[in-house]
């Protein structure tokens, strides 16, 4: 380890040769191959490698480890990552993927590993179910699955809720701030002559929020299979990890696909957090995720004293520099 002149050990957290990697190395090397009881090795790291079985005779055969299906992984987003666009004299449609991060792209690695689904909504207000249909069709080709709201419940959920409440209370501006600044001065469907921000709008805008969470879900759990993986980004969608657990729990009884949650903005101090109406559901959304990232431990933290300080949960430390939440019988990484 190297220190600073003062003596500080500097932190190596992204070099894999740092002594705090080393029992997590040791961990999954030791999980590479373990022998089941019918004598099978099997290797849990690669879902292509081949599985040996002996015959009566002696013999060693090969044969494909039956989990070497193509891998897939459902990319949820509020907005679709793609530029759809409408010849205004043939009325067809086209469409690309744009700049976005989460667009497919040649260097992409998680498209080159499997085989990669979009969901989420599109710019262009469509009508007309024909328009929706032929959109559908559109993006069929780039594996990404629209979904259409309708105006009232769009404006509310995304206007109201989204960028008149959550933005910035996500970025630690608390109600008072909110209500004395003139924050949101944008006109929305349920209220088209009121320009200033009104809490008392808040229940219509948390119910088309809920309700737009549960359309995402419901979409979803008609797409995914056993071992998919859903990789769900932002605050927009920070009900959907429950939303659709207790779906599939309900149907299946059991969650059988594995949850990302990447909140891509800050997350606010409890302090800040604590005055959201609904900050406990939020909290609760996003923990029935098995894996909550964000772009800075800073955020890591404000999230974990929130998760403490309103839901009293603890955390530990893990091996490899993860934390994990203890939430419903599990850890939440």
């Amino acid at each position: 380890s190297q220190f600073t002149s003062d003596g500080v050990r500097i932190d190596e957290w992204n070099n894999i040769k740092e002594t705090g990697f080393i029992p997590y190395l040791e961990t999954v090397e030791k999980s590479k191959n373990q022998k089941g009881s019918n004598g099978v090795w099997t290797s849990e790291s690669d879902s292509d490698a081949l599985v040996s079985d002996k015959t009566e005779e002696g013999e060693m055969v090969e044969r494909t480890n039956e989990s070497s299906q193509p891998k897939r992984i459902f990319l949820v987003c509020y907005h679709l990552p793609i530029i759809l666009g409408k010849n205004p004299y043939t009325g067809e449609f086209t469409a690309k993927f744009s700049e976005s991060l989460i667009a497919k792209t040649e260097q992409s690695g998680v498209s080159k590993s499997h085989d990669t689904h979009w969901i989420g909504t599109v710019s262009l207000d469509l009508k007309t179910e024909e328009e929706r249909d032929a959109v559908r069709k559109v993006l069929q080709p780039l594996h990404c699955t629209p979904i259409f709201l309708e105006k009232s419940v769009r404006d509310s959920f995304y206007l109201g809720m989204c960028k008149q409440v959550l933005w910035p209370a996500f970025h630690n501006i608390d109600l008072l701030d909110i209500s004395k600044s003139g924050w949101g001065n944008m006109a929305i469907a349920d209220a088209p002559n009121v320009n200033n921000w009104d809490q008392s709008r808040l229940d219509y805008w948390w119910t088309n929020y809920c309700q737009v969470n549960r359309i995402f879900a419901e979409t979803l759990s008609q797409m995914i299979e056993p071992h998919d993986k859903i990789w769900v980004h932002d605050y927009h969608l920070a009900l959907l990890p429950q939303t659709l657990s207790e779906m599939e729990n309900s149907r299946l009884e059991v969650r059988s696909f594995q949850m990302v949650f990447f909140l891509h903005i800050p997350f606010p101090t409890s302090q800040v957090f604590r005055e959201l109406e609904h900050g406990a559901e939020i909290l609760k959304g996003m923990l029935h995720a098995d894996v909550v990232g964000f772009h800075s431990f800073d955020h890591a933290r404000h999230f974990l004293n929130a998760s403490k300080r309103i839901l009293g949960l603890s955390h530990e430390n893990l091996v490899g520099g993860l934390i994990g939440v203890k939430y419903r019988g599990t850890k939440v990484l």
